[in-house]
């Protein structure tokens, strides 16, 4: 949820949103409202889903981090131990 909140708050974005809610009010005002809804609608639904691809994006990018330092992380070593030479780590 995180990654979705700080998509939001791209200026794009937020430029986008209020694009859409302007072009709903005057779509249901002054439109026909039977038709007047689908811009606004449209431009939210783009919104949703740049906001979506931009969440799943950092979601992988930092389980790949993740991985990425557990492979650091897992230092080998070699110890003599019992008169025998063994890896650990």
């Amino acid at each position: 949820w995180e990654s979705m909140w700080d998509a939001l708050h791209d200026p794009t974005l937020i430029v986008l949103i209020c694009a859409a809610l302007l072009s709903l009010g005057l779509g249901l005002g002054l439109e026909d409202p039977a038709t007047g809804w689908i811009e606004g609608t449209v431009i939210l639904v783009a919104v949703v889903v740049v906001v979506l691809v931009s969440a799943i994006n950092d979601w992988q990018k930092d389980k790949q981090f993740q991985a990425l330092n557990d492979i650091k992380d897992d230092v080998k070593v070699e110890v003599l131990r019992e008169g025998k030479i063994q890896e650990i780590s």
